[in-house]
């Protein structure tokens, strides 16, 4: 960013937004807000145990997103992941209280969210199977740990946990992935 259109930025409001600029650093005013610390603050309170309330059915736009998706910068690397992860926790979360409470069509919007930002995300997996058993929909259950199985051996040539595969042995009556009985 050039000088200028520092000086120009610090100009912009009554109030100014830069409270400190030097030829190192700059430093935002204290009434400005910084949307990323709101949503990892807001991530993170929802991720805590200690918290007991979840969002209604729609994810909230704070957890729908990635940090500055299209940009390549390596200063965004490790904060780029430290909210994907973050928010990942909150998305799981935020799916277990809604399934606890009978609230399944969210629970299921919430797990599906986090699946669909990190497809090979086993905890992921296992909440939407969760909220299928839930609902009594073994065979959805069944199929969508089938689809982990398929992409995590395609991708990664593992198979899925022992906790996944234990998840569904009460419905089969042994592992998911083992052969059915003769």
């Amino acid at each position: 960013m050039g000088r200028s259109a520092l000086w120009r930025l610090s100009r912009r409001s009554d109030r100014g937004l830069v409270a400190d600029l030097d030829f190192s650093r700059l430093s935002l005013a204290p009434h400005v807000d910084i949307d990323l610390h709101s949503a990892a603050t807001y991530a993170t309170a929802l991720a805590s145990d200690r918290h007991d309330s979840a969002p209604g059915p729609d994810v909230p736009p704070q957890l729908r997103d990635e940090l500055l998706p299209s940009w390549y910068d390596d200063w965004l690397v490790d904060a780029r992941e430290h909210f994907h992860q973050t928010r990942l926790h909150a998305l799981e979360a935020i799916s277990r209280r809604h399934r606890r409470a009978g609230r399944m069509c969210e629970a299921l919007v919430y797990a599906m969210t986090a699946v669909e930002a990190e497809p090979l995300r086993e905890s992921a997996h296992r909440e939407v199977t969760a909220v299928h058993l839930g609902e009594g929909n073994v065979a959805e259950a069944l199929r969508h740990f089938d689809l982990y199985r398929r992409r995590l051996r395609r991708e990664l040539g593992l198979p899925p946990s022992p906790t996944f595969r234990r998840l569904l042995a009460p419905c089969l009556g042994r592992p998911a992935d083992a052969s059915p009985p003769r």
